[in-house]
């Protein structure tokens, strides 16, 4: 009861205290991670003793206490995010610490008047402060990314991201955004509004009353050049943020736009809530908007709609972290599976216009997507690259000449068809205009490693030689942002040593430091006790045991992470794929542990086939996974749910069946060492986390699942180890 209060109380003063410290990554990333890590770990330190006393106190019922813990777990994957859909994350929090309560009071129900009265007055006040916390009222946010003390015109959280809108209506501005061409006349402005993701990432909204006059400002953006050479066209939109390239299109006066976004809460900003600024663009007779991930939208589009423009404008996760930890995050929009479904969708005069940026010290994410799309034109038969090529970059002569260092925007274009002489002429007539810079062109290349890169003789020795990795990504290895190679990972003077390698170093650097912090916790709390003289005779007498509960707690996130990483591509949308995998194995898993008990209750040592049939399993969807989802990416979202869950649910099942029956071999031999078994097998998922990230980003997402089978594969024969030695001891009933 006291560790449940304590763990509900905590909840609460933590996050209290990470989003008052005012400190940011870049002031010093060590600091912050660790900060954050060990004052957001106390309430987690409580909660395991909660559930570690209910384990090991009654392991007669370990299966279905296990079980009733694992359906806690996958009921909160869904409620929170239903709850995060309803209010602020702030006042979320809040509900979570009343829940804690709630459990706390539960726990003393009966037993302790006391106790039980103080968790009743805790979880009724937590839930009338949660009550009385819309628009965090008392608890709020006053540091995340930034100082927290603008108040926004509007505010709207879910489960995957905060939106907010800044500005005053109706003051006319300057066209804000990246890639802005100096040749723009400085009297012509528009009305604007700034909503912002996660503190970080930025759109616009821009005031449209239908005077496409008003809107001329956006021709001089350099993500726009595709319209100089496609008129009359049929865009889609990836990536719709705050309209933009919506009424470019508009201005330019293309036949149709398809705009598609992943964030509900974006289009109800853009065409609700701000709809009277904005022009309703929903409303206009060639503008849709659709609410999905986009490459999974493509996949199920019919194959013979396609468009003449496919528009991808600075798309991307970096909202993720200002310490650049975008670059540990999949996106499967640029790997080389997404852009054969963006060819097969283009017509015969289609294009496809990506913008990334592109500086001096920062080129990678530009010669990626050449790599990326020279070996999209390959797949569809073309070897000539060059002549269905066409890059432009913001004038290098204004963003480099005093600031080496500046970021500056280029937008690629590959089209389908070779560029006609029509078309070059016209891209260097807009570049000249603009104050852009041609690149690459059929006529025309102004750097020879762009040439390099499109050259099929040239290409693969330049790639494997470069510095960092600008090889085009895949659906195993889709991290775009991370270039740095494995070799390179622990080179932390890449500041002092190599400008570029530095460009990309932060987020390995931060995550190096996360995997430091997790092996020194890990190290204090499991491998401590062989130091202690009363543990370390039971250590050696139950080294299978620990190794089993190791491994099974390493192989269980590994599994875990893949997984959910896979179904993403089916599944389209992040935060349902994590959801419906995580509820899924939690809610299977429950169910594997609840029966595996009655099995070896009845039958003992029935348990081993349970574990025989998991390695089965593993091996047999390891292998089948990938099948799967290639063939079930064209369903409707329902039986692609069902896909994922029919896929995952027998492999939960059979991995929720590991834990019950090694405490109760644990029980047999040495009970005293039950509750450093459950602390191993927790610290072993938290490491695997953090190991999860290191293999995939190494070696793909296949090789992180491999790992965790390889993880069973030793836990199954440390159990039979166990077992035997089990029958060779006195076996007493197990309590209740």
């Amino acid at each position: 009861t006291i560790a449940g209060l304590l763990f509900a109380v905590t909840i609460l003063v933590t996050f209290w205290a990470q989003v008052t410290i005012p400190w940011t990554v870049q002031f010093s990333s060590g600091l912050t991670i660790a900060t954050t890590f060990l004052t957001l770990g106390v309430p987690f330190f409580f909660s395991g003793v909660v559930v570690c006393l209910c384990l090991t106190r009654f392991p007669g019922q370990v299966g279905k206490l296990y079980a009733a813990d694992l359906v806690g777990a996958a009921a909160g994957c869904l409620a929170l995010v239903a709850l995060l859909d309803q209010v602020d994350a702030p006042t979320a929090v809040v509900w979570v610490s009343a829940f804690s309560a709630a459990g706390a009071f539960l726990f003393s129900w009966g037993k302790d008047k006391k106790w039980s009265t103080v968790a009743a007055v805790l979880m009724v006040g937590l839930s009338a402060l949660a009550l009385a916390n819309p628009s965090q009222r008392f608890v709020k946010l006053t540091w995340s990314k930034g100082d927290e003390n603008v108040v926004p015109l509007y505010e709207k959280w879910n489960s995957f991201s905060r939106v907010r809108v800044f500005g005053n209506p109706e003051v006319p501005q300057q066209l804000e955004g990246w890639g802005v061409s100096q040749r723009m006349p400085k009297d012509l402005k528009v009305r604007q509004l700034q909503l912002d993701i996660d503190s970080f990432a930025s759109t616009m909204l821009t005031k449209f009353d239908g005077n496409l006059f008003d809107l001329s400002a956006v021709k001089y953006h350099i993500t726009n050049v595709g319209h100089f050479i496609r008129p009359n066209a049929a865009v889609l939109v990836i990536g719709a943020g705050g309209g933009r390239d919506i009424i470019s299109s508009l201005f330019f006066k293309q036949k149709s736009v398809l705009a598609v976004e992943i964030n509900p809460n974006i289009i109800n900003a853009v065409n609700n809530v701000f709809g009277d600024f904005t022009g309703h663009l929903n409303r206009i007779p060639n503008v849709s908007f659709v609410n999905d991930e986009a490459r999974s939208f493509l996949s199920r589009l019919d194959a013979k709609e396609r468009f003449d423009i496919i528009q991808l404008s600075l798309v991307d996760t970096f909202a993720a972290s200002s310490a650049g930890a975008f670059a540990l995050t999949e996106n499967m929009l640029y790997t080389r599976e997404a852009w054969d479904i963006f060819m097969d969708h283009l017509t015969d005069r289609g294009i496809l216009s990506v913008s990334r940026w592109y500086s001096n010290r920062r080129p990678g994410e530009i010669y990626r997507i050449l790599t990326l799309a020279s070996q999209a034109l390959r797949d569809h038969g073309i070897q000539d690259v060059r002549r269905h090529l066409m890059l432009v970059r913001l004038a290098t002569a204004e963003l480099d000449s005093k600031t080496p260092n500046q970021t500056g925007v280029g937008t690629l274009l590959v089209s389908r068809t070779p560029f006609t002489d029509a078309d070059v002429s016209t891209m260097e007539k807009v570049a000249e205009e603009m104050h852009f810079d041609l690149m690459l062109s059929p006529r025309h290349v102004s750097e020879p490693i762009l040439g390099q890169l499109t050259s099929p003789a040239e290409a693969d020795k330049l790639i494997q030689s470069f510095p960092i990795r600008i090889d085009p990504p895949t659906d195993d290895s889709p991290f775009f942002f991370q270039m740095l190679r494995p070799k390179d990972w622990l080179l932390l003077d890449a500041i002092d040593r190599d400008r570029m390698l530095a460009a990309y170093s932060t987020a390995m650097f931060n995550l190096g430091i996360l995997a430091v912090l997790v092996a020194m916790l890990t190290s204090i709390f499991t491998v401590s006790p062989f130091f202690l003289r009363t543990f370390r005779p039971l250590a050696f007498k139950a080294v299978d045991l620990l190794i089993y509960f190791g491994a099974i707690g390493l192989g269980f996130i590994l599994i875990e992470i893949a997984l959910i990483q896979r179904f993403q591509l089916l599944l389209g949308i992040p935060v349902l794929s994590l959801s419906v995998s995580l509820f899924t194995l939690l809610i299977s898993s429950a169910a594997g542990s609840y029966v595996v008990e009655s099995f070896e209750t009845k039958n003992t040592g029935s348990g081993k086939y349970f574990l025989l049939l998991l390695l089965v399993v593993l091996v047999g969807l390891g292998v089948a996974h990938p099948a799967i989802i290639e063939h079930c990416l064209a369903l409707s979202s329902l039986l692609r749910i069902l896909v994922v869950v029919a896929s995952i649910a027998p492999l939960g099942f059979l991995m929720g069946c590991c834990f019950p029956l090694g405490m109760r071999e644990a029980v047999k031999r040495v009970p005293e060492i039950a509750p450093w078994l459950w602390g191993l097998n927790g610290s072993m998922s938290v490491v695997g986390s953090v190991l999860s990230i290191f293999i995939a980003l190494a070696a793909g997402i296949t090789a992180a699942y491999w790992t965790g089978a390889l993880a069973y594969f030793f836990a199954v024969a440390c159990y039979f180890i166990a077992a035997r030695q089990g029958r060779q001891t006195t076996v007493e009933p197990l309590a209740d």
